[in-house]
């Protein structure tokens, strides 16, 4: 019971041959499926509380009214998709409508009103899941080009994106300092104003030690109260930016730092780099996994007894931090925010609460040194982070080249086939050192690890709600740390995990299924090959599936909440003042992560608040602009598609993706399948 998925009766298939469809549409249209997944407890299933709900709401409402079968003209009128519906929660909206927006009501309808043909059906399925209609012959790759052209098309009829990207974010992205800037910076450099040098050979106890291009610019630039962003690729070491800004403002009695980064596992890494390292600095995580912890933390920080907190970006509006250190926030001396593409809506892995920092810039001391870090921006995403960061932002920006990656896409059609390529081409990888197979989603993640162990490997799984699933605490804490100490082949993971792991000896990443964007893609086989002197060939392997579009379109048809998700929300808040997430969730039948995308995005728009793990209405009113959706979503459709293209390129992969992020000095690297013109493996 313990290890499997709880699929909730509104819930859609992240999986299988009705991805994208509610379980209640499911049971309606193949039932058999539905006892299926009712039985396989082993890895998914449907709990009988589930069960319940679904078969009371369709089998017992039929039970008193027309079948679903014998419904004519004389007892109910047939709807049609474009009908429009009179009466209830979608009056006046088109039967496609209420469809898209709520699958439940469409079935309410189906059972209560009117009769729905089979054929409506199929039109319904066919227009909002265009692969759906077409399972019985596989699409190709040009099927897909075809509905993601639809989808932007559809979308730039709404919007005019182009346009409201250019009102929207700033300027000037060279990256390098603006001359008055750079002026002053180098000459602290050269003055040796802050004994950088001295303290880098400390810190390594190396006497010969020295920075690699632009760090020691980066580190001046933070001492001299400016609003800095580190545009590097991984394994510049940004982190030593920060933490040698923090050193150093620590020294000269200024007050600690704050550092934002959007994963836990990412911020203990950090910790035992810190420590592993002489920067003699006492840096904290203030989370969600160590809270009996927090007081002690809390009262050492107010004693000043603390250099640094990590912390996630959701902790900025959270009632009891702000509340705990009124008194020390005046004080900060340093923002830092790791994986800043984050800010953008227009970053790879946009996440919301990542907004809430320019809010928080506000509530700091105007003479706060900012400085944001991140391996993935192209121009639009720099621009769009100094728009909302200030015009004043400096950007240090470096070569994205990563010497020693070896890039390869295979076309492997079937699951089938990946598992086989992974069986009899993993023994050979692992040679090098360690990997990490990244996979869509947890069904595959636990699918993929549990083949390999079978076979041998010793694979381990690891996504987000591992230890609620597997009710162990401190799992993920404890995979990260086996890792770390090489005692798994391979983790197979979503992408919870990797983002920022300073391993050094990781020698391969595998994406099992193809992302939905090349910016995304480079940040994730940027874990592998850190060190060069450990890892001389580090391999980037792609195993493109039949199916990896169907689950890359879900996940961007569904990134975002609905209008009338987003109005129950606030209208249930309104009328019950002091609610839970769980009264929210029961309330409309939501998963966890549905409630908490849409209650998120109501608190950083300053809809709601929350106070003691209650939500409260604000004073502002309700306007639901969904216009910065649709822009995104049209940006995030363009670049699936040039993902796409990239796929099928026979151009150099490293060279593509440094133009991709605008990086002027690419250039064919000599090394990838493309270069060398054949696989590297069977």
């Amino acid at each position: 019971m313990g290890t499997y998925i709880d699929l909730k009766a509104d819930d859609v298939m992240p999986f299988g041959k009705y991805i994208g469809i509610t379980l209640r549409s499911i049971y309606k249209m193949d039932p058999a499926y539905f006892s299926k997944l009712c039985s396989q407890t082993a890895e998914y299933g449907i709990s009988s509380k589930t069960q319940r709900i679904i078969t009371k709401d369709l089998d017992e409402i039929e039970k008193s009214l027309p079948s679903y079968s014998d419904a004519s003209q004389k007892n109910r009128s047939e709807l049609r998709a474009d009908d429009k519906i009179t009466g209830g929660p979608f009056n006046g909206k088109t039967l496609y409508e209420a469809f898209l927006e709520n699958e439940s009501y469409y079935r309410y309808l189906c059972t209560y009103r009117h009769y729905i043909s089979k054929d409506t059906l199929e039109v319904l399925l066919e227009r909002k899941y265009p692969s759906q209609s077409k399972k019985k012959e596989q699409l190709t790759r040009k099927d897909y080009d075809i509905i993601i052209e639809k989808e932007i098309h559809k979308l730039s009829k709404e919007i005019d994106a182009e346009k409201d990207l250019e009102n929207y974010i700033g300027d000037r992205i060279d990256g390098k300092l603006s001359p008055q800037i750079s002026k002053a910076v180098n000459k602290a450099i050269r003055q040796d104003k802050y004994n950088l040098l001295a303290m880098l050979r400390d810190i390594y106890d190396d006497p010969s030690a020295s920075f690699r291009d632009d760090q020691d610019k980066a580190i001046v630039s933070v001492l001299e109260g400016r609003k800095t962003l580190v545009v590097q690729r991984t394994g510049w070491g940004k982190s030593l930016v920060y933490f040698m800004s923090i050193k150093k403002m620590r020294e000269i009695g200024k007050g600690p730092a704050i550092i934002i980064s959007p994963l836990i596992a990412l911020m203990r890494n950090q910790i035992q780099s810190v420590n592993k390292d002489n920067f003699n600095l006492n840096v904290r995580e203030i989370t969600s996994e160590n809270e009996k912890e927090w007081a002690d933390i809390y009262k050492q920080i107010k004693a000043d007894k603390i250099d640094a907190i990590l912390i996630a970006p959701e902790k900025l509006t959270n009632y009891r931090f702000k509340t705990e250190l009124e008194n020390v926030l005046p004080h900060v001396s340093l923002l830092a925010i790791d994986e800043a593409h984050c800010i953008s809506d227009w970053g790879h892995d946009f996440r919301v609460s990542f907004r809430r920092i320019v809010r928080f810039i506000k509530e700091l001391s105007p003479d706060v040194s900012i400085l944001a870090t991140t391996a993935t921006a192209n121009d639009r995403v720099i621009r769009d982070i100094k728009h909302q960061l200030g015009k004043d932002l400096e950007v240090l920006r470096g070569p994205m080249e990563r010497e020693n990656f070896y890039i390869d896409i295979l076309h492997m059609g079937t699951d089938d086939n990946k598992l086989n390529w992974l069986k009899k081409n993993l023994p050979r990888l692992i040679k090098n050192g360690p990997g990490i197979i990244y996979c869509l989603t947890v069904a595959e993640c636990k699918r993929v690890a549990k083949y390999l162990n079978e076979n041998g490997f010793n694979a381990q799984e690891y996504y987000a709600r591992i230890e609620n699933d597997l009710g162990i605490k401190d799992l993920k804490k404890t995979i990260e740390q086996n890792f770390i100490d090489d005692k798994y082949d391979v983790i197979v993971a979503t992408i919870a995990y990797g983002m920022g792991v300073d391993k050094k000896n990781i020698a391969f990443v595998v994406h099992y299924q193809q992302p939905a964007g090349i910016i995304a893609y480079y940040q994730q086989i940027g874990r592998a090959g850190r060190d060069k002197n450990l890892v001389k060939s580090a391999y980037a392997i792609m195993l493109v599936g039949d199916d990896d579009n169907d689950t890359n379109i879900y996940f961007i048809t569904h990134a975002f909440p609905t209008a009338a998700d987003l109005t129950k929300a606030i209208d249930y808040v309104t009328d019950n003042p002091e609610c839970s997430r769980q009264d929210i969730m029961d309330e409309f039948n939501w998963n966890q992560d549905k409630a908490d995308k849409i209650i998120e995005y109501l608190l950083v728009d300053g809809y709601l608040y929350r106070k003691n793990s209650r939500y409260f209405r604000t004073e502002r009113e309700w306007t639901c602009d969904m216009k910065r959706s649709k822009i995104v979503s049209w940006y995030r459709w363009k670049e699936f598609r040039e993902f796409n293209k990239f796929i099928d390129s026979k151009e150099c992969y490293m060279k593509q993706i440094r133009n991709a992020l605008d990086d002027h000095t690419a250039r064919n690297c000599g090394r990838c399948a493309n270069c060398i013109g054949k696989h590297f493996f069977e």
